[in-house]
């Protein structure tokens, strides 16, 4: 995989994975959905107290940071080929969005934030539609 530009990025998309929310930058490759690791994500349910909420996310916001500067491989890293997704439902929320690929091996549903819903529905019209094979089934709400 190429250095991902910023154009065809999607940064800070959220993947449930089991009972974990982990965290992905979203790149729209030549060849298919690269999905970059950032670390595990968590909500304000965990139950901490503010000082150390916050030193979570100053090491989480660090560590991402580095991720993303250095581009190595990890082992969390994945890509789905443009080939194997039969079917996408893109949702429009007001406090998050959702696209939901319907690949060969099952479902993924990436959640990221309404700010950019029309990137993410260009890059799709763009790189998704034109490289599936077959027929895409595409579904709006």
């Amino acid at each position: 995989m190429s250095t991902p530009s910023k154009e065809r990025t999607i940064f800070s998309v959220r993947i449930r994975r089991g009972p974990d929310i982990k965290h992905y930058d979203l790149y729209f490759g030549d060849d298919g959905l690269h999905f970059l690791y950032l670390g595990e994500y968590w909500e304000r349910l965990r139950p901490k107290t503010g000082l150390q909420q916050r030193m979570d996310m100053l090491i989480y916001s660090l560590k991402k940071k580095r991720r993303r500067q250095g581009g190595e491989k990890r082992v969390e890293d994945f890509t789905i080929p443009y080939n194997d997704i039969k079917e996408y439902v893109l949702e429009w929320n007001v406090e998050e969005c959702r696209l939901t690929l319907h690949t060969k091996q099952g479902v993924i549903e990436i959640r990221f934030s309404p700010k950019v819903y029309e990137l993410v529905k260009k890059l799709i019209k763009k790189y998704v539609e034109l490289h599936a094979s077959g027929r895409i089934v595409r579904r709006a709400r």
